[in-house]
């Protein structure tokens, strides 16, 4: 006979829906109501990284919920492709950056182009460390 393990809190689960679902609220004008429409046109680094940003939170919903039902050792092999997805994200996040303070400052931007610029470096910087 084997026992019964309880399923464990639902919290991280939750809250990594609750991320989801502010994501798609904030991106919903600007990247997945286009997307849907198919009239989404972006630069590159932009086209990249929004995908990328959207699936590290599927991934975090997937490997909350494997732990919610103590498929453990699943949720440990998927973790290397979290951190090459961390990764990814990194880099394409630091591109972005790049780019708009570019395009605000080709627009005539003035600091505030660069203190957005260095406040996306130290959030990705903090993303990347955690």
């Amino acid at each position: 006979m084997t026992a019964k393990v309880a399923i464990r809190s639902g919290f991280f689960q939750y809250m990594s829906l609750g991320f989801l679902a502010i994501a798609l609220i904030g991106f919903s004008t600007t990247f997945v109501l286009p997307l849907a429409r198919g009239t989404f046109v972006a630069p590159l680094v932009i086209s990249v990284h929004g995908p990328l940003a959207f699936a590290w939170l599927i991934f975090l919903i997937a490997q909350a919920s494997l732990i919610r039902v103590r498929k453990v050792s699943v949720h440990r092999r998927l973790g290397w492709f979290g951190a090459l997805l961390g990764i990814a994200i990194l880099i394409s996040g630091v591109a972005v950056s790049f780019h708009s303070v570019r395009r605000q400052l080709a627009a005539g931007g003035s600091d505030l182009a660069l203190g957005g610029f260095v406040g996306n470096l130290i959030g990705f910087l903090e993303f990347g460390s955690l």
